[in-house]
């Protein structure tokens, strides 16, 4: 891993990073920095500034203890709260970060989705545990080493049921993938996994239940299906405890520190 990479904290950025704690400590360095060039020292100023502003991107923050108090200064703010809390990262055209899926949520049920997974063995019952089968998972990885490196992702998901059309979006490597009829768009990550897992279904699982099948499936996900970066457990709380959406309990998730983005929530109690 690269020397940034060493260096960022996936605690404090990424899905993770505070819109109050970057405020404020961008607002620091900005005025440390005016300081210095007032007193006559530009050159110090700007190496000054460009190693603060590193700093916060790469670890958050700068000022100690920030999270505990940044929150509360953005609360005392005469600004709307939304400012600080959005909702998540912005995507392109609109969109909001999250996991997403390239599947409707609400067509099939959790419990109907793995039965047929079951009855099809690519699940099945270890102990306590649920595991996979390995042949499917064997196509599995398969079909993601393929979709990662190749330009057959969007065509790949246009060709499944229910999907009229798709584009990636960003123009720098396509972080997105924009499925029509979706609110959201969809992150490569995710989409590279689902698209996969639809490839290796067996043939009586080639219908509807494919694509809801693929979005329980990325909880078996260790590795980044983009990057191949061990995923880390995150939160869809802030780095200061709060939470994006309170009508809500936060959920946690695991998240490709390399890549930024979320690959999996897990499911919460009443899931």
């Amino acid at each position: 891993m690269d020397v940034a990479g060493r260096l960022r904290n996936p605690d404090y950025t990424g899905e993770r990073r505070c819109a109050p704690c970057t405020v404020v400590n961008v607002a620091v360095v900005a005025l440390a920095a005016s300081g210095l060039a007032a007193v006559g020292y530009p050159v110090v100023a700007v190496g000054g500034a460009l190693l603060g502003l590193a700093l916060v991107a790469l670890r958050g923050y700068v000022v100690p203890y920030t999270p505990r108090f940044a929150p509360r200064l953005a609360d005392a703010l005469p600004v709307p709260t939304a400012w600080f809390h959005p909702g998540g990262e912005a995507a392109p055209d609109g969109g909001r970060s999250g996991d997403g899926s390239l599947a409707d949520a609400n067509e099939l049920s959790g419990e109907a989705v793995l039965r047929r997974l079951a009855e099809a063995g690519v699940i099945r019952e270890d102990g306590d545990r649920i595991v996979l089968d390995e042949e499917f998972e064997r196509l599995w990885h398969g079909g993601m080493d393929q979709l990662r490196t190749g330009s057959e992702l969007v065509a790949a998901v246009e060709s499944f049921p229910g999907i009229e059309s798709a584009e990636a979006v960003a123009a720098d490597d396509g972080r997105w993938i924009d499925v029509e009829g979706q609110p959201t768009l969809v992150p490569r990550p995710v989409a590279v996994a689902e698209a996969a897992a639809v490839w290796a279904m067996p043939d009586g699982v080639r219908d509807e239940v494919a694509l809801a099948a693929a979005r329980p499936l990325r909880q078996f996900l260790e590795e980044c299906p983009v990057c191949e970066t061990p995923l880390e457990p995150s939160s869809t709380a802030s780095c200061c405890g709060g939470h994006r959406n309170p009508r809500e309990a936060p959920r946690e998730t695991l998240v490709c520190p390399e890549c930024e983005q979320r690959v999996v929530t897990l499911p919460g109690p009443r899931d």
